[in-house]
C-alpha cells in the first residue's frame, strides 16, 4: 500500500515537473521572442518612426498575448494613439486659427475693394464738368446780314 501511494505521488509529481518543463520550453522562446520585437518598437519610436513602432506592438499583441511584453506593448500603443490625438488636437486649433485670420484678410480685402468705386469717384470729375472745362463754346460770328435779320425780327 505504501509502495502504491509513493508511486502515484511520484507520477503526480513527475506530471507537474513535465507540464512546467512543457510550458518553460514553449513560453520561453515566446519571451524571447517577443521582447526583441518590444526592443524593436522601442528602437524604432525613438527613431520617430510611429507607424513601424505601432506595427511591431501590433504582432506582439497579437502573436505573444500572454507574455509581459504584451503587457508593455499593450501600454505602449495606447501611448502613441494618446499622443496622435493630442498631436491632431493642436494641428486642429492651429488650423482654425489661421482659417480664422484668413478670414480677418478677406473681409478686409473685400472692404476695401468696396471702396475703391467711391475713392475713384471722387478722383475723377463729373464727365458734364469735365466736358464744359475742355472744351470751350464755340462763339456765333454775327455778321451783317445776320444782324439786319435779328434787328428785322425784333420790331415785326
Amino acid at each position: 500500500m505504501a509502495y502504491r501511494r509513493l508511486l502515484t505521488l511520484t507520477a503526480i509529481i513527475s506530471s507537474l515537473v513535465g507540464a512546467v518543463a512543457v510550458y518553460l520550453v514553449i513560453s520561453i522562446p515566446n519571451d524571447l521572442k517577443s521582447d526583441t520585437l518590444l526592443k524593436q518598437a522601442r528602437h524604432e519610436l525613438e527613431r520617430g518612426n510611429r507607424d513601424k513602432a505601432r506595427q511591431s506592438l501590433s504582432r506582439i499583441v497579437q502573436q505573444y498575448p500572454r507574455t509581459d511584453a504584451a503587457a508593455a506593448a499593450t501600454v505602449a500603443l495606447l501611448t502613441i494613439s494618446d499622443q496622435d490625438v493630442r498631436e491632431l488636437r493642436s494641428q486642429f486649433v492651429q488650423v482654425r486659427a489661421d482659417r480664422d485670420e484668413e478670414r480677418k484678410q478677406i473681409n478686409l480685402l473685400t472692404r476695401q475693394v468696396g471702396e475703391v468705386p467711391n475713392l475713384v469717384a471722387a478722383a475723377i470729375p463729373p464727365p458734364a464738368a469735365a466736358a464744359t472745362a475742355a472744351i470751350p463754346s464755340p462763339k456765333k460770328k454775327t455778321t451783317a446780314h445776320h444782324k439786319k435779320k435779328a434787328t428785322g425780327r425784333r420790331r415785326g
